[in-house]
């Protein structure tokens, strides 16, 4: 069964098993999906823009919109979440200025709520891209997809974008992953 795409750029805060009172942050567009797997499931059903870009780049929320919204919870949320949490419509690091993003959420947090944690759940496919890699690396937490060993199973359930491969061969080894 799916669920419904998020609708806003701020949504929750949700209660996760794994970040107790997580509010979600959706950097993608609200009207589709974008990702670059289209896995068997997901719980947004399919990926109808199944690539790592967009056509029309006036889909994307622009970063200072994103960024008043963060700055209007955090200022009247109490109490305040557990986690701060880039997620959304699909892979949240596909946000043309995701590097930004990172730095300025940070930025918010220890300004309004600095005892709230960051975190992000992706599907790992940007990390091997430097600037993303290290926005990434800066998160209190990384939840990232690591779940098909082998390109069989990988192209049966994940059905990735073209270019995609499940050998990650550039990542850095201190990057720390946490996987579900």
């Amino acid at each position: 069964m799916t669920i419904p795409l998020q609708q806003g750029l701020i949504y929750g805060p949700v209660n996760s098993r794994r970040l107790g009172r997580s509010l979600g942050i959706n950097p993608l567009p609200r009207k589709l999906k974008l990702c670059t797997f289209n896995c068997v499931y997901c719980q947004y059903g399919w990926t109808h823009v199944h690539s790592d870009t967009l056509d029309d780049p006036t889909l994307w929320p622009e970063s200072s919109v994103i960024l008043l919204a963060i700055e209007n919870v955090l200022r009247e949320i109490t109490p305040p979440p557990d986690y701060l949490t880039f997620s959304g419509n699909g892979e949240p690091t596909l946000h043309p200025h995701f590097p930004e993003l990172v730095d300025e959420l940070i930025r918010l947090r220890d300004l309004h709520a600095p005892q709230v944690k960051t975190a992000i759940l992706s599907n790992s496919t940007t990390a091997p891209r430097i600037p993303i890699r290290k926005a990434i690396e800066k998160l209190d937490v990384r939840i990232m997809k690591l779940d098909c060993g082998n390109d069989r199973y990988f192209q049966r359930y994940n059905h990735p974008a073209e270019g995609i491969s499940p050998y990650i061969r550039s990542i850095d080894v201190n990057l720390r992953l946490e996987t579900c």
